[in-house]
């Protein structure tokens, strides 16, 4: 029986590839076993003959060969899930949810040290980065309750001393001998592990044991109790991460820098370490590195919002949101408004690897904000049921008219209507249950008129 060699790439979703070879001359010999094979389908009176068109034909016919021609329009089970999930609720960015699902069909053969995917969200405010993020992470990590993200708000990054939150401060300075720092192995892996705790009984007492251990190891290298030197602390630690992560496996990330265009150049360059070498050194002592080789990277940037609100509302160029042809053109203008923008901020260098994962968001028009009052009569349901007031609920198209005139913005998107959705559905509602009017099981219908919401309510019979 040959060998087999077996080799594991350290993506998450990773297949094991299997090489059957007894050795490097075996592998050779196969090789020019193969080139003779293909010489002798090229050779049609000597190599420096022109091939003719019956010859180029016979070349190319690789099923008369035994070769299966492959379906390239076929996806994974995988790929259409989070197609299906982003599509749901991420309402009126088909480009990007489009742009998203393409990287992570790529995610197999990518570089297996770097991130699994990096991403520039970028466009309006209001219409849908932020909760594009949310879903990956949400998909990604598997709870439908909270986006299980790192959130890192470029406006408290803006001066380069505060990037010691992220990275740690270097030994002698305050908070040197803290591993808190955002972007520390711990830190990036908690949403994980708190997600896998939730759903997992045996990974949460598993985990809770490894930070247990974790913090005894600290203190003692605080106290240098044992001799526990900084050097044999990492050890340890180290040696105690491993066994945990051979039993459940690699955790996996999702980090979100929001508004990265105000965070400081220090920020820039840490993230540029992330993107182009998939791992960072803390400052902090130990000076742990952390790789990023299971994370997906998200920035968000609102840049070029000014000129962006002239081409929304058909002020500097005098476009008007009328047909296809002219939302099409003011998408276009659009990307390219916000691209001038961001290369004329960012380093030449992290431009180049973002440019290709660059995702514009389109503004929303009246048709998405339709949509979104929907999908936020679900999110009212299900805040419902956990408030422990499980109804049904439906709101007549008056209400929902009303929702939407007064809730479409173009200058701030899908903010406004959320608000408006508070004030005109949340609140009535949340009084009626307060007050006892509308009980768990109820049916309950909200309408609008004379100025005013009105709600009416109906008790669920049940049929035994």
């Amino acid at each position: 029986m040959n060998p087999s060699t077996k080799c594991r790439g350290f993506s998450f979703f990773a297949d094991v590839l299997y090489i059957n070879i007894e050795s490097i001359g075996q592998l050779i010999s196969h090789i020019e076993i193969l080139k003779k094979e293909e010489r002798a389908m090229d050779t049609n009176g000597g190599a420096s003959a022109k091939p003719d068109a019956s010859n180029q034909k016979k070349k190319h016919n690789f099923v008369e060969q035994g070769f299966k021609e492959v379906d390239l329009e076929k996806v994974s089970l995988r790929i259409q899930n989070i197609r299906k999930i982003l599509s749901s609720r991420v309402v009126g960015q088909y480009k990007a949810v489009d742009h998203v699902v393409r990287a992570f069909q790529k995610e197999r053969l990518r570089n297996p040290s770097l991130p699994i995917a990096t991403f520039l969200f970028a466009g309006p405010t209001g219409v849908g980065k932020t909760e594009t993020a949310k879903e990956i992470a949400r998909w990604l990590i598997g709870d439908d309750e909270e986006a299980p993200l790192v959130f890192i708000d470029g406006t408290n990054f803006t001066e380069p001393h505060s990037v010691s939150a992220l990275i740690g401060a270097p030994p002698g300075y305050v908070g040197s001998n803290d591993d808190t720092a955002i972007l520390s192995g711990n830190s990036i892996a908690r949403p994980f592990f708190k997600t896998m705790g939730k759903l997992n009984e045996d990974f949460r007492k598993d985990y809770n044991k490894l930070l247990s251990q974790l913090d005894s190891i600290k203190s003692q290298r605080l106290t240098n109790s044992g001799g526990c030197t900084d050097e044999k602390a990492d050890e340890v630690k180290e040696k105690k991460r491993e066994e945990f992560y051979k039993k459940w496996g690699p955790y996996k990330s999702v980090i979100l820098f929001d508004e990265i265009e105000k965070a400081c150049p220090e920020v820039w360059r840490i993230l540029l370490n992330i993107i182009a070498e998939g791992k960072i050194t803390l400052k902090s002592i130990g000076h742990e590195e952390v790789l990023f080789n299971n994370s997906i990277i998200i920035l968000t940037t609102n840049m070029g919002s000014e000129n962006l609100q002239n081409l929304i509302t058909g002020k500097g160029i005098g476009f008007k949101n009328s047909d296809e042809k002219q939302h099409h053109q003011m998408e276009q203008d659009i990307y390219n408004v916000v691209k001038k923008a961001i290369e004329a901020k960012f380093p030449a260098e992290l431009i180049g690897r973002l440019k290709e994962n660059l995702i514009v968001f389109r503004p929303l028009d009246k048709k998405d904000y339709t949509k979104l009052v929907h999908m936020r009569i679900h999110d009212i349901l299900i805040r419902c049921a956990r408030a422990g007031a499980p109804i049904s609920l439906g709101i007549t198209r008056e209400l929902e008219e009303v929702i939407i005139k007064k809730g479409f913005s173009q200058q701030y998107g899908a903010r406004i209507l959320n608000q408006k959705i508070e004030k005109y559905l949340v609140e009535p509602l949340s009084s009626a249950i307060e007050s006892g009017q509308v009980k768990a099981y109820d049916s309950v219908r909200v309408d609008y008129g004379d100025g005013k919401v009105k709600i009416f309510t109906r008790e669920k019979k049940f049929l035994v």
